[in-house]
């Protein structure tokens, strides 16, 4: 009996120290609660949707996985992409303000938002709002979709999300 608890732990363990070394898969919709929807919109529908184009590579070089819930006047999501190394993923968040990918056309303007992940980047319209984060070599997009109230609430809202996400993710 002994032994079969030593060998479970062992594995538990093993599992715990290899997963993220191999590449354990990022799964969105776990990573906001109903909680951090609805603080986010005002109100949520409930369960996320994820993106059915889960893991497939984007235009970016980077793996890519997506979680929708329809929220309030809009939708909030969140998006993971896994970039191949960190100096891809760095070499992305630098260019981001410049090269406006992913970036929603009527975002203007990026500005950093320093304290959260490694790097990030605000952005914020009338209609939408984004707030991308870098770990390493990966990076979480979180955006709201309809109208924004208050730029300021918004954004202490979603840095909150966003930072509850992180300690989420794998």
């Amino acid at each position: 009996m002994r032994v079969t608890n030593i060998i479970g732990t062992a594995v538990i363990a093993a599992t715990l120290v290899l997963c993220p070394a191999l590449g354990a898969q990022p799964r969105p919709c776990s990573l906001l609660t109903t909680q951090d929807v609805t603080a986010i919109a005002g109100e949520a529908s409930g369960t996320g949707y994820p993106d059915d184009s889960a893991g497939d590579a984007d235009e970016f070089g980077a793996r890519r996985w997506a979680c929708a819930w329809g929220a309030g006047d809009g939708n909030v999501a969140i998006v993971v992409l896994k970039f191949p190394t960190v100096a891809a993923a760095t070499q992305f968040m630098t260019d981001a303000p410049r090269s406006r990918r992913m970036i929603p056309a009527d975002i203007r303007q990026l500005t950093s938002e320093p304290g959260v992940g490694q790097q990030a980047w605000w952005g914020v319209s009338p209609s939408s709002a984004l707030l991308i984060t870098r770990r390493n070599d990966s990076l979480l997009i979180l955006a709201r979709d309809g109208q924004v109230a208050s730029a300021s609430t918004l954004r202490a809202k979603m840095r909150l999300a966003m930072e509850a996400a992180l300690t989420r993710a794998p």
